[in-house]
């Protein structure tokens, strides 16, 4: 009987061959390990520091102060710069000054002591019982209610007309009253022949207003209503409307309040308004304070920095403020363009150290400390 083993098929035998790896396999097999993948972690975080710290995600700036460029260079994009475009602040300035509201001081007394005056005129004049009766001081104050267009033939009606229109009140206080209210506005707001600030020193248009001794409290007037030249054109209709509203008889109203408006005219009415120049040079400071400084705005072709002379600091800073502009207008695709642009060439530049390394020293990529080390220092 025969002992022989039987007979094994071909692909027996080759199913039991075991082959070697292959080098894919050997190579995967590599990088799995744990202080292979610490070391790939370094170079990854090594480039990533590189990338963040020359900002690799936008263009370098390639300017320096001494450079001196061969052609002029011009701007490439609409942008504007931390320089003062002094032209235009200046006139900034003389307009938020020429704008400015100025403050002026209204001290009221002496318009009181006018409206008194012309009380005790009235009273010295309609004292007397008859025109013909007048002592000569009492016909001297009478004068000067006449106006001097009129013929002195109508004197003795005007005397009168004034003593009917105030035999009901003889305290005068109806009187008083109506000139208290035809001089309301004046008292209130002021008046001036002229404003004591020049064109560009102030708004002409509006003033603010302040009683005397009472620069807490101001209130805006325009300047024709204080004006005294404009503002007392209507003053026998304000004292007519006084008169009026005072209950003196209508009859009479127009001959007093024309021969009120005569004396007042002659006696000239005060102006009680005076700039008040501190607080004045202060609204001047704040609202030259308050404007928004302008700078130097660059367009598309324009100048930046000359050919063939060296860059100042100045021309570098205006240069950077274009570059600065133009990282701001890109886009993602660009930034993700120029961030693959700098990880190939960091992957580039660890395949060349790389194979140098693992032909001349191994040991230091091998070595995860060595490693460290040397991207530390890179």
């Amino acid at each position: 009987m025969s002992t022989s083993s039987p007979r094994r098929k071909r692909s027996d035998l080759a199913a039991g061959i075991q082959l070697p790896p292959g080098q894919m396999s050997r190579a995967l097999r590599y990088l799995r390990q744990g202080d292979v993948l610490i070391r790939i972690g370094l170079c990854l975080l090594a480039a990533t520091i590189m990338w963040a710290a020359t900002r690799g995600w936008t263009r370098p700036f390639a300017f320096t102060s001494g450079y001196i460029p061969p052609r002029d260079i011009v701007a490439s994009i609409d942008f504007s710069t931390h320089e003062p475009d002094v032209p235009e602040n200046e006139r900034r300035r003389q307009r938020a000054q020429a704008q400015t509201i100025c403050i002026y001081t209204h001290d009221v007394q002496p318009l009181v002591e006018l409206r008194e005056a012309l009380k005790n005129r009235v009273f010295q004049v309609t004292h007397g019982e008859a025109f013909e009766s007048l002592s000569e001081d009492d016909r001297k104050a009478w004068q000067e209610f006449l106006p001097t267009t009129e013929s002195m033939d109508n004197e003795e009606q005007f005397f009168k007309d004034f003593k009917l229109a105030l035999v009901e009140d003889p305290e005068l206080q109806k009187f008083e009253r109506a000139v208290q209210i035809a001089f309301a506005d004046y008292e209130r707001d002021g008046l001036l022949v002229q404003l004591e600030h020049q064109f560009e020193e102030g708004s002409q248009t509006s003033i603010e207003v302040h009683p005397k001794g009472r620069s807490d409290v101001t209130h805006r007037v325009e300047v024709a209503s204080v004006r005294i030249a404009l503002a007392t054109t209507n003053l026998k209709s304000r004292l007519h409307d006084g008169f009026q509203a005072a209950g003196l008889p209508e009859a009479h109203l127009n001959t007093l309040a024309m021969l009120v408006t005569n004396w007042v005219n002659a006696k000239r009415i005060p102006a009680t308004l005076k700039l008040d120049t501190e607080a004045t040079n202060e609204a001047r400071r704040k609202a030259v304070d308050s404007i928004e400084e302008a700078t130097i705005n660059y367009h598309v072709k324009d100048r930046l920095a000359a050919a063939g002379l060296p860059l100042t600091t100045r021309d570098v800073s205006r240069l950077r403020a274009e570059h600065d502009a133009i990282i701001s207008s890109l886009g993602f695709g660009n930034r993700l363009r120029h961030t693959l642009a700098h990880f190939g060439m960091y992957i580039a530049m660890y395949v060349l150290c790389g194979s140098y390394l693992f032909f001349h020293e191994r040991r230091l990529l091998t070595d995860t400390r060595r490693l460290a080390t040397m991207l530390g220092l890179a």
